[in-house]
């Protein structure tokens, strides 16, 4: 799935859930499935970020730890 976990319960920054639109008029539910649109985007974001800067953090332990040619 594109690298992105799908069970993030136990992360500090879950993953936001899907609204239940059971009940909810049509408008409602549209409005509330944008709403969770932009928090995935939102969340997306931070979860990459995250990901890039453990990579260079493991990438600058390495070097550290290679001597330099």
């Amino acid at each position: 799935q594109n690298g992105v976990p799908t069970d993030l319960s136990h992360y500090a920054d879950p993953m936001p859930q899907a609204p239940d639109t059971s009940g909810m008029s049509r408008y409602a539910a549209d409005k509330a499935a944008e709403a969770h649109d932009e928090a995935m985007e939102r969340w997306l974001c931070r979860y990459l970020y995250r990901r890039v800067k453990a990579a260079q953090k493991r990438k600058e332990r390495i070097e550290k730890k290679v001597p330099k040619s």
